[in-house]
């Protein structure tokens, strides 16, 4: 067969040729990054990895130059939350932002106190001993220190987002990024004297938005100033870190403590009992729904449904299995939308400050089964789970007794990914729970995009171009006798062999397969969850509009991204094998009844209207028809 393919590549005037390996990069990643001291204007470099500090880099490492779109990342321990500082502009925002290079500045004072071995006691603004100042001849110095607060006199509410803040210095030649007192008496903190607009971090710069007035101010778009910390950071180090370190890590991260304390988001509501902490965890139950503008029934739903978290997470003796409880608390969710961004309220709320460690770990297991058929319903409760998730995200802030940081990397892609196309969540069952927490710290090869497939796959098999789950399906429905086989890929499968082979393929293990209908259904099952379509919506309408144009429709085909070109070469590879006049006589499916039952894996329709939908069908059938003809991709046979 593969020498008729052969002869048939040779004489072929069209061939589809995607490209079957990326260019492999040499360079090294920049781990040094140039940097520029607000105060002084001076340039310096800072290593991203090693926390290392210095005039100029080591000779011959690569370097990323500093640019107007370099944003830092840092701390303020007072709100609990990351925020923004670009130093080419001299802007603070709070958002994260997107396209631009963020030097996590942050992250280097924890991972300083992580990895160093020996530690320094200075007082406040008193100068670093000649110990740690290092040679001339050496340059590099290390990041002694990163204090991105320290204690400072009381203020009043009104005046909290408009105090100055204390400066903070970088400076090469001690090799550390210090604090500085403030030159102001706190007396009016809502005024920063001109002589220091340089010397501190906020810069007093221009914005838009008005000053905030009181706690109840909506947040603003971007910080008035940085907000100042509340006490000193010390980070544990990797050889102490005990119970204080979960403490501490809770403490640094917690977003959701800043987003209840400063900025009254709608996950802050009506619990006004005085008894249950609003923002943090409890073991009490609550009184009042968490979310706002609940009718009278969902608001004593919200209750209950706060009551099947506190038994899933173990802080409430349950009578039910935690399955079943993850069941019920999804249905609730799914069957009222509004009490899913109440759900999503009542974990972060139960997450924050959770000392508990097995109610810790069951709390991210459920938000991240929960993500699975659940999505956040306002833009505001997305945002809001978005910036918590996101800040539990590094590893270097899990604490020895529960990795956080893989929890929530898999809840942030869950929470990305959002719901399908068609609008429609998978009803929640036991198998499927289940099937859920096992995904977290083992990710699916069903409903994974291809690139993330790409790199799972990386480290077990480096060379190959195509995902290991496309092609050993491919595999198992020739070995399985697919091209003799009557009604391949029209006849459904048999659902318990169907369920088995992929609960191994998920593992990375070859199914036992004699029926070529199971890995047929496979194939189309696994195109048809990609998260992104294989011909992906960008060039949807392009397809329809040049279905029946050979010559168009491989032009429209390189438009593919890499990844996506290859694994269609190998599925039309498949396609054209069974399109064989010898195969047709025994499966019975023709080059027209492949495309009809392959096209709407492939290429997904986003109308809902009926009538759109019947003829872009159509369409959608034969480009499919049209690739399967004119698009030669037997050199794809030995591709793995």
């Amino acid at each position: 067969m593969k020498d008729e393919l052969d002869d048939a590549a040779s004489s072929s005037s069209a061939q589809l040729r995607p490209d079957c390996a990326e260019s492999e990069d040499q360079a090294m990643p920049a781990e040094w990054v140039e940097i520029e001291e607000p105060r002084t204007k001076d340039r310096m470099f800072a290593n991203l990895t090693t926390g290392e500090c210095a005039w100029e880099p080591p000779p011959g490492v690569p370097v990323k130059r500093m640019k107007e779109n370099q944003w830092w990342e840092l701390f303020d321990t007072k709100s609990k939350r990351f925020y923004y500082y670009n130093a080419t502009t001299m802007t603070t925002v709070w958002q994260k932002p997107n396209n631009c290079d963020i030097i996590p500045l942050a992250k280097l004072q924890l991972l300083k106190e992580n990895t160093e071995m020996d530690f320094y006691s200075q007082s406040r603004g008193s100068k670093v001993s000649s110990e740690t100042q290092t040679s001339p001849s050496r340059l590099r110095k290390r990041l002694e220190d990163l204090q991105l607060g320290d204690s400072r006199p009381s203020v009043s509410v009104d005046a909290l987002d408009d105090e100055g803040v204390f400066a903070q210095e970088i400076g090469p030649e001690s090799g550390v990024i210090t604090k500085k007192p403030s030159q102001y008496s706190h007396s009016n903190p809502s005024t920063l004297p001109s002589s220091n607009i340089y010397s501190n971090f906020d810069l007093c710069s221009e914005l838009s938005t008005s000053p905030m007035s009181s706690m109840g101010t909506v947040r603003p778009p971007v910080p008035q100033c940085f907000p100042s910390p509340s006490s000193s950071h010390t980070m544990p180090s990797a050889r102490g870190r005990s119970t204080s370190s979960s403490s501490e890590q809770r403490q640094f991260s917690s977003v959701a403590r800043a987003e209840h304390d400063l900025h009254n988001t709608s996950f802050q509501s009506g619990i006004g009992n005085g008894d249950v902490p609003v923002d943090s965890w409890t073991k009490e139950s609550i009184k009042q729904p968490l979310s706002k503008n609940l009718d009278k029934n969902s608001k004593k739903d919200a209750v209950a449904l706060f009551k099947l978290v506190q038994m899933y997470m173990g802080d409430r003796k349950a009578k039910s299995s935690a399955d079943k409880i993850a069941v019920s608390i999804c249905e609730q969710a799914l069957h009222k939308a509004e009490l899913g961004d109440e759900l999503f309220a009542q974990l972060t709320k139960q997450l924050t400050e959770n000392e508990r460690t097995e109610s810790l770990r069951k709390g991210w297991e459920l938000l991240a089964i929960t993500l699975s058929f659940v999505s956040p319903k306002s833009e505001e409760a997305k945002q809001s789970l978005l910036s918590f998730v996101e800040m539990h995200s590094d590893a270097l802030l899990d604490t020895p007794e529960v990795a956080v940081s893989q929890f929530a990397q898999q809840c942030l892609k869950r929470l990305q990914r959002g719901a399908p196309a068609s609008g429609a969540r998978p009803k929640p069952t036991m198998e499927l729970v289940q099937e859920s927490r096992i995904h977290i710290f083992s990710p699916p090869q069903f409903s994974a995009s291809i690139d993330e497939l790409m790199d799972l796959q990386a480290d077990r098999w480096p060379g190959r171009q195509v995902p290991w789950i496309e092609t050993t399906l491919i595999d198992l429905i020739v070995a399985s006798g697919g091209p003799t086989t009557e009604g391949l890929f029209r006849v459904p499968a048999d659902p318990e062999q169907l369920q088995t082979a992929r609960l191994r393929l998920d593992r990375w293990l070859l199914p036992v397969v004699r029926d070529a209908h199971v890995p047929a259904a496979l194939l189309k099952m696994w195109l048809r969850q990609l998260p992104t379509p294989l011909i992906p919506d960008s060039i949807y309408q392009r397809c329809l509009s040049v279905c029946d144009q050979p010559e168009e429709c491989l032009k429209t085909v390189e438009l593919l991204p890499a990844s996506h070109k290859m694994v269609l070469a190998k599925l039309l590879w498949l396609l054209q094998v069974l399109s064989r006049e010898e195969n047709v006589r025994h499966t019975k499916m023709d080059v027209s009844n492949l495309a009809m039952v392959m096209a709407p894996n492939i290429l997904r329709c986003g109308s809902e209207d009926p009538n759109v939908i019947f003829l872009n069908t159509r369409k959608e059938m034969t480009f499919l028809k049209t690739l399967i003809s004119h698009c030669d991709c037997s050199h794809m046979s030995s591709v793995v």
